[in-house]
């Protein structure tokens, strides 16, 4: 895992914040906004997720959003192990197979985004 690049006004681990910052061209409040938004949604993802197991079309759907949008906010290992998570899903793989990709996957989340207090302050690295 890597450090975000220091020259941002965030300091997050594990976290391309220039690459992030870069697609909202350099809009820090609107960045901190989705940073915040996504914490929350992580932290309700395995609970829908598993709530569709009977549906692994609609798994790889759910997947495949958050692939996208953790990986436009420069959270690049945890966009690979969606990805990783799809493909489980669209290969009509056991749901324990499944289920150890999800475990992968969230084993992958920043601390930061489950410390609301701490999750977006600029310069504050979260290890």
């Amino acid at each position: 895992m890597t450090e975000s690049n220091s020259t941002t006004p965030f300091d997050l681990y594990d976290i391309d914040t220039s690459f992030g910052l870069e697609l909202l061209q350099g809009n820090t409040t609107l960045y901190r906004r989705l940073l915040l938004r996504l914490r929350d949604r992580l932290e309700i993802f395995p609970s829908e997720f598993y709530a569709l197991k009977d549906d692994t079309e609609a798994q790889a759907r759910h997947a495949h959003t958050l692939k996208g949008v953790v990986a436009n906010l420069g959270a690049k290992s945890i966009s690979e192990a969606a990805s990783v998570l799809v493909l489980a899903c669209t290969n009509n793989t056991s749901q324990k197979n499944i289920a150890d990709q999800l475990t992968k996957m969230e084993a992958l989340i920043p601390l930061f985004y489950k410390d609301s207090s701490n999750s977006t302050t600029p310069n504050n690295k979260c290890t």
